[in-house]
C-alpha cells in the first residue's frame, strides 16, 4: 500500500499544473477554424472530406478557449476515428453553427456508423469505449473530457443520428 502511495504521489507530481485559464468572448466560428486547421493532416491521411457550413456572423460566446478547442478538437478525433471504423466508403465530416435568439449551437456529423442510442449516455463516461479491444490510443477518455469542458461552460451536448450523414451527429448548444 506504502509503494502504490508513493508512486502515485510521483505521478501527481510528474503532471504538468494548469494555468488557469480565464473565460473571454470567443469567435466560435474561428475556433471551429482553428480546430479543423490542427487536425487537417489526420483528415488528409484518412481521405475525409470535411465541410464547414458556418453561419456567417454569430455572437461571440464566453468561454475558455484553449479548453474548448481542446474538446471540438476531440469531438473531430472522435468522427474521424469512427469514420475508419465504418470502412464506410463515404467518408465526411460537416460541421455547421448556427444562432436563435436564445442560444448558439455547433454540430459536428459524420458519416460513421452513428452511436447507438442504449450507449449514447455510457460514451461519456470514463474508461467507456466502442472502439474495439485491439484498437491503439487512450480509450475512453476523449468525451468524458469532452463533457467535462461542456459542463465547465454550462452548454449542453447531445448526441443523436445524422440525418444528413447517416453516423453521429453530436451537437453543443450555448445559451446566451
Amino acid at each position: 500500500m506504502e509503494n502504490a502511495l508513493r508512486a502515485l504521489e510521483q505521478v501527481r507530481q510528474a503532471i504538468p499544473e494548469r494555468d488557469k485559464e480565464a473565460f473571454q468572448p470567443v469567435n466560435l466560428n474561428q475556433l471551429l477554424r482553428d480546430a479543423t486547421n490542427i487536425s487537417t493532416g489526420q483528415l488528409l491521411t484518412t481521405s475525409t472530406r470535411l465541410d464547414l457550413q458556418l453561419t456567417s456572423t454569430l455572437t461571440a460566446i464566453t468561454a475558455k478557449p484553449n479548453r474548448l478547442l481542446l474538446a471540438v478538437k476531440q469531438l473531430i478525433d472522435n468522427a474521424i476515428d469512427a469514420i475508419q471504423l465504418s470502412k464506410s466508403s463515404s467518408r465526411a465530416i460537416l460541421i455547421s453553427t448556427t444562432e436563435t435568439e436564445d442560444d448558439i449551437s455547433l454540430s459536428i456529423e459524420d458519416s460513421g456508423n452513428g452511436v447507438e442510442e442504449e450507449v449514447r449516455l455510457k460514451i461519456f463516461q470514463p474508461f467507456y469505449s466502442t472502439k474495439p479491444l485491439h484498437s491503439s490510443g487512450c480509450r475512453g477518455i476523449g468525451l468524458a473530457i469532452v463533457q467535462q469542458v461542456i459542463n465547465e461552460h454550462s452548454a449542453t451536448l447531445h448526441v443523436e443520428k445524422s440525418t444528413v450523414l447517416k453516423g453521429a451527429k453530436f451537437t453543443v448548444i450555448f445559451s446566451k
